[in-house]
């Protein structure tokens, strides 16, 4: 007797897939380029098991959409007064960035200069240079318009250095 194919998710903010023989949700994250963390926030009927059938149907979430996006930088490496925002506006594969950064340490206190938004997507990555606001100590933000790969918007991180004191996965600017 064969398993029964469990259904599709009731919503899918993307599209929908059928599996294949010998196919995983990792190899079908890849496939699509969204992070495996995502395609299992888009499939709750998937159990913890991460067990998938042929024939079942799951959701492949769409990487962030067109339009403007806030994501909440959050605490990394055991920090807690530090927090920051980005702002992204995308456009196809152009996108607008501002961060902010506040309650930041003095970098020297990790041996650096300055701080720095790095966003890393597999093996590539950008450095932005982050620049202290006058008169607001601990207060540091930056801003830049470029060319980014789909990837970017699927499975890209940016975390602010030195440190990393502040971190967040790109896929959750909504």
């Amino acid at each position: 007797m064969s398993p029964r194919v469990p259904p599709p998710p009731p919503e899918c903010p993307g599209r929908i897939h059928p599996v294949r023989s010998g196919e995983s949700l990792f190899t079908i994250a890849r496939r699509y380029g969204v992070s495996l963390r995502a395609l299992q926030n888009a499939n709750p009927q998937v159990p913890a098991s991460q067990i998938i059938l042929p024939g079942q149907k799951i959701c492949i979430p769409e990487a962030i959409p067109e339009g403007d996006c806030c994501l909440v930088l959050r605490p990394q490496r055991g920090f807690t007064e530090p927090g920051g925002v980005l702002w992204l506006r995308r456009n196809g594969d152009r996108a607008e960035i501002l961060i902010s950064a506040t309650n930041l340490p003095d970098p020297a206190v990790f041996n650096g200069p300055t701080y720095f938004a790095v966003f890393a997507w597999g093996q590539i990555s950008f450095d932005l240079p982050l620049i202290p606001v006058p008169d607001l100590p601990g207060v540091w933000t930056g801003s830049t318009v470029d060319t980014f790969p789909p990837e970017f918007f699927a499975i890209g991180a940016v975390d602010i250095y030195p440190g990393p004191v502040l971190g967040a996965l790109i896929e959750e600017c909504r």
